[in-house]
């Protein structure tokens, strides 16, 4: 499918090797929304007045840097991603957290040391 086009790699991953960086769609509530609403399959998963109240503010799109690893990936993205991350930040709140409440995502919150990557998690050289 057209979606899964920027996940094809020309060539096979190697564990460690140069970092990766997947995009997530981009989503424009004024491009978007019209179609989706129109559709008998998506319909049902909008609020009409609560997208209306954000027409013309844009969109928004998430990446990720991770590197593969032979267990799965380290992702070195260091942004919110879930929904109580990123309405914490909106209010204020400090980021990066003391503690990753979406550990599914692999992150690995490091730190620049001696020219050397630190896991801030593990206090160990990654």
């Amino acid at each position: 499918p057209r979606s899964a086009r920027p996940l094809l790699l020309p060539r096979r991953r190697q564990p460690r090797r140069a970092p990766l960086t997947f995009r997530e769609a981009k989503s424009s509530l004024c491009r978007t929304s019209p179609q989706a609403l129109a559709s008998d399959k998506t319909s049902g998963f909008f609020v009409p007045g609560a997208i209306d109240r954000f027409r013309g503010t844009g969109g928004v799109r998430l990446e990720d840097v991770v590197v593969v690893c032979a267990d799965g990936v380290d992702n070195y993205t260091l942004c919110p991603r879930t929904v109580d991350e990123v309405e914490h930040v909106m209010s204020g709140g400090a980021w990066p957290p003391a503690r990753d409440d979406a550990p599914w995502l692999r992150r690995r919150w490091g730190t620049c040391k001696d020219g050397k990557m630190v896991d801030r998690a593990l206090g160990n050289a990654a």
